[in-house]
């Protein structure tokens, strides 16, 4: 079921007459992406270096990305309307700085089974 509706949102987004990835080395595709918390980590660790925990990944999307993730492309996904007006600013904002992110949001949904 994952895999159909990414592969939907996909499809639907390559099918846009501006092609999303043209130009990106790399691509970081968020599923489940809420209020964008793991995107403003791979773009902006320095902001949670200093929590309790620390930033657990960092040094994943170190060892993927390195240090400069200006050529990468980030794809974010959320199904949950209560996050959307959040990821439309997040967007608007790391795109102001030159960041490729988008955010596809309401992109699917659960319905329970009927009897």
């Amino acid at each position: 079921m994952f895999f159909r509706l990414l592969l939907v949102a996909l499809a639907l987004a390559c099918a846009r007459s501006e092609k999303l990835a043209d130009g990106c080395a790399r691509v970081y595709i968020d599923y489940g992406s809420n209020a964008g918390l793991q995107i403003r980590k791979l773009y902006e660790p320095h902001l949670f270096a200093h929590f309790h925990e620390g930033n657990p990944t960092e040094p994943i999307f170190h060892s993927v990305f390195g240090e400069n993730r200006d050529d990468v492309c980030t794809f974010g996904f959320e199904a949950g309307p209560r996050h959307a007006k959040r990821l439309t600013s997040l967007q608007r904002a790391f795109r102001g700085v030159g960041r490729r992110v988008t955010f596809f949001t309401n992109t699917a949904r659960f319905a329970p089974p009927s009897l």
